[in-house]
């Protein structure tokens, strides 16, 4: 992998906080069947622009071991 430029568009997107392709889940408070089901849906289309999209999981630490555990267990059965 390379290093980000840091002056493309998609870079400076990312950085400002405006990417389409990059999504922040909070975990400790998102890991309801309906925030799932979104998601989800979200992940089936294809990036906007970039290559991927990113998914980051905030608040994902070990103090919130069980959360992250259900939100991931929700995000495999939910349909």
């Amino acid at each position: 992998m390379s290093e980000p430029c840091g002056i493309c568009e998609s870079c400076t997107e990312i950085r400002a906080g405006n990417s389409v392709d990059v999504i922040e889940i909070d975990a400790a408070t998102n890991r309801g069947i309906d925030e799932i089901r979104e998601l989800r849906e979200g992940a089936r289309y294809r990036p906007a622009r970039d290559r991927f999209k990113v998914y980051i999981l905030d608040e994902s630490s070990s103090d919130h071991r069980c959360r992250l555990h259900a939100l991931l267990e929700n995000a495999r059965g939910a349909a």
